[in-house]
């Protein structure tokens, strides 16, 4: 199984997907001997500095991906900017009712489940409206 069969398609896209891959590896790498720097210093439980690298790792190839501007290419105008801007609203909020009815029904309290779900889904509209702008103004200059 080829790595490159999970990115996408457009070979640009993989290029630059696998470099952000690659940078948090790196940093990863270098965090990891810190952590454990930290665990022969500290009392700090092992636990939680695996954790840390592994975090970083994640939220760094997340933030790259978004702030790039490649998720959307095909986005030139603006009646198309519009456009994807509306359905990641719908998105966003079909996502948050789908996460609300699965955590109601895993958790007992409601407002608890429906609170993360609204937080979860804010948090999308959030990151789909960052990239979704980068990648117009990015489209635009091309």
């Amino acid at each position: 199984m080829n790595i490159f069969n999970l990115l996408a398609q457009d070979e640009y896209r993989q290029q630059r997907t696998s470099r952000f891959i690659v940078e948090g590896a790196l940093f990863q790498l270098i965090l990891s001997f810190i952590m454990i720097a930290l665990y022969l210093n500290t009392e700090i439980k092992p636990l939680i500095l695996l954790a840390i690298p592994v975090f970083f790792f994640l939220i760094y190839i997340v933030l790259r991906y978004i702030i790039s501007g490649i998720e959307y290419s095909e986005v030139f105008s603006k009646d198309e900017y519009m456009q994807m801007k509306k359905r990641n609203i719908f998105r966003s909020i079909g996502f948050a009712t789908v996460f609300a009815v699965m955590m109601i029904l895993v958790k007992s309290s409601i407002f608890e489940s429906i609170a993360v779900a609204f937080i979860a889904g804010v948090l999308w509209l959030i990151m789909d409206t960052i990239s979704l702008s980068k990648s117009y103004r990015k489209n635009q200059e091309l």
